[in-house]
Order: C-alpha cells, then sequence, then structure tokens
C-alpha cells in the first residue's frame, strides 16, 4: 500500500515537471520564431498639386483661378446676420502661403470654403530636408482626390465666431484618412468638429515610394479656416 501511494506521488511530480518543460519550451519556441512586426515609420509631408481645379464653393460660386502657392486653407462661407459694407467681391477665396504643421493665415475676410493643398502643378509640396520636384526623400507626396467642404456650424454662425483649425491627417496606403487630430484648435469646440467631420470624407491620392511605386501611410497638416462675410 505505502508503495502504491510512492509511485503515484512520484507519476504526479513526473507529470507536473513534464508540463512545466514543455509549457516553457513552448514558450521560447514562439518568443524565437514569432516575427516581430517593425515600428510604424513616421513620415510627415505636405500635399501636392491637385492635378483638377476645385469644384463650386459653398456658397454656389465657382472657385477662382488658382494661384502659385504651396497651401490654400478652408474656409467656410457664411454671411453674418447684419451686413457691412462689402470691402472685397464675397467670391474671393483667401489664399495663404500656410505651410505643414503652421496655423498662420491671411485675416483677410473671404467667403468661400476650399481645402488646403496646392492646386498648381509646379508647386509640388516639400518633405523633410527637400524642396519642390526634386522629390521628399525618394517620397512622391499625397494628394487631394476629393474633398467635401465644412458646414459653418449655426450657433457659431449665428454668435459671429470665425477660426482657423489646424489639422493633423494620417494619409493612409489607400487613399482614405486615418486619425485625424486638431494641431491647432480655433478656440471653438464646433469649428474644430465641423473641419474634423469634413476632412474624414475626404479621398486622397496616397503618398509613393519613387522608386517602387509603393503606396505608403504618411502624415500631412492642414489650416481650416472659418470666416464670415462681411
Amino acid at each position: 500500500m505505502e508503495t502504491q501511494i510512492r509511485w503515484r506521488k512520484a507519476l504526479v511530480i513526473s507529470l507536473l515537471f513534464h508540463s512545466i518543460v514543455l509549457i516553457g519550451v513552448g514558450w521560447m519556441t514562439a518568443r524565437l520564431f514569432t516575427a516581430t512586426e517593425p515600428p510604424e515609420q513616421y513620415l510627415e509631408l505636405e500635399l501636392a498639386a491637385e492635378a483638377e481645379n476645385p469644384g463650386p464653393t459653398a456658397d454656389g460660386n465657382p472657385a477662382p483661378e488658382p494661384a502659385a502657392v504651396q497651401d490654400r486653407p478652408v474656409i467656410a462661407a457664411e454671411t453674418k446676420p447684419t451686413p457691412a459694407p462689402v470691402r472685397r467681391a464675397p467670391a474671393v477665396v483667401e489664399e495663404t502661403a500656410a505651410a505643414a504643421g503652421r496655423s498662420e493665415e491671411s485675416s483677410e475676410p473671404g467667403g468661400n470654403a476650399s481645402a488646403a493643398g496646392s492646386e498648381e502643378s509646379s508647386a509640388a509640396g516639400s518633405g523633410n530636408g527637400s524642396t519642390g520636384k526634386s522629390g521628399q526623400g525618394g517620397v512622391i507626396p499625397p494628394s487631394i482626390l476629393s474633398r467635401v467642404e465644412p458646414a459653418y456650424p449655426e450657433p457659431d454662425r449665428q454668435a459671429g465666431r470665425e477660426g482657423t483649425v489646424v489639422l493633423k491627417i494620417q494619409i493612409l496606403a489607400n487613399g482614405r484618412p486615418g486619425s485625424i487630430t486638431v494641431h491647432n484648435s480655433s478656440g471653438f469646440a464646433l469649428l474644430d468638429e465641423a473641419a474634423v467631420a469634413a476632412v474624414r470624407q475626404w479621398q486622397f491620392i496616397p503618398a509613393r515610394e519613387r522608386e517602387t511605386g509603393q503606396a505608403i501611410t504618411c502624415y500631412t497638416t492642414m489650416p481650416v479656416v472659418f470666416r464670415l462675410k462681411v
């Protein structure tokens, strides 16, 4: 009887030992043969020129001929409740030379909702450490394929609120926007949300490796300007 008990104890100990060994070997094997995913490359680029002129602006007027600038801000067109003497034609688009990561735009009154990103083929954006058509470190910059103009929030329009939102946009390899964050706030939550909601519906031509033509994920910054017509 005592011998049987000893054999059972020895058998249980042996099973536990072999189980621990097998679990340890399996864990080590999984670590050795599991492919380590490379960290995501952070690549920030400016938008390249758009192939076509933009469609009608938010107030229904055709967009003017583009100037040779690198970026055009989104300018939401609305009319103030109390009109003032007209200083400029309502269809004039406010243009700036806003580069990636900057929020400086013209403060003159405009009248349209349009998007940052150049529309002149010779004004291709520059990347970190390179400029113009020479490429952005061997990368062809992204461009806008289609856009949805932002809607001016009614409460802010009634209150006469204006502002500029600078968005940081992740452009995925499939041309869709990924993460969209507010890089610089306008100071009004509804304006910020309207800018994000509009850009989320956009379609981009993704950035590509110049040598292989492979689409890659990148980031860009874009100003969205909300201005009331006067």
